[in-house]
């Protein structure tokens, strides 16, 4: 058996109603707005992962319309994957969850002030058109810093004092092919830049993602 480096994998959509308009959600924890997602469950695949999210933190039953990109994060050496799809209400109705304390659909021009830098950068893209890239974003200093104790401190009052679930990690497997190339995605470093070294140049989009949930294992095809 081949042993793999696991990573951490979210799915979030930018989820866009018939006038362009932006679902977004107010975090109950920060009290900052950013787009629907969140942890990829063992046994789900992203796809459905983004549809459970979207649903569960805004009331919004969606159908996805296609990948934004895949974007990673360095956060204390640990490597984070967001796999951003573009969507559109489907049903539903705007609610908030024990995540959210406020759901609205914004004008992407007039955005809320407090929104994560990641957000908006995604909705940038967006806006921009763009499909299946490959980014490496990074989080302001402050972020880097102190989100850790931030979360942690969220995950005691949620388990001890409100009773909340707390997710589990839900670590996978990457791998990155390209032709009958192969690499796997490692902690610390860009998780495709092994693969761009074994074909000698860089790579900038993804042909498609496929989820085997009984193996943990996500293989990323890129061109």
């Amino acid at each position: 058996m081949h042993l793999h480096h696991h990573v951490n994998i979210a799915a979030s959509t930018v989820v866009r109603d018939d006038n362009g308009h932006i679902l977004m959600q107010k975090r109950e924890d920060f009290r900052v707005w950013t787009i629907p997602g969140g942890k990829l469950d063992y046994d789900e695949t992203l796809e459905q992962a983004a549809h459970r999210e979207t649903f569960e933190e805004t009331g919004i039953e969606i159908e996805l319309d296609g990948l934004q990109g895949v974007f990673y994060i360095n956060w204390f050496g640990q490597t984070h994957l967001s796999f951003v799809y573009y969507g559109h209400p489907v049903g539903g109705q705007l609610t908030t969850s024990f995540e959210s304390v406020d759901v609205r659909y914004f004008d992407p021009t007039h955005l809320p002030e407090r929104v994560i830098s990641n957000t908006r950068e995604r909705i940038a893209y967006a806006l921009a058109g763009q499909h299946n890239l490959l980014a490496v974003q990074t989080l302001p200093t402050w972020q880097r810093l102190l989100l850790p104790t931030f979360f942690g401190l969220r995950n005691l009052r949620n388990r001890y004092i409100l009773k909340r679930p707390t997710p589990d990690p839900s670590p996978y497997a990457v791998q990155f092919k390209h032709g009958d190339k192969c690499a796997n995605a490692t902690t610390g470093e860009i998780p495709w830049r092994a693969l761009e070294n074994q074909i000698s140049r860089p790579l900038q989009h993804v042909h498609s993602v496929e989820t085997d949930p009984d193996q943990r294992l996500v293989v990323i095809s890129v061109d």
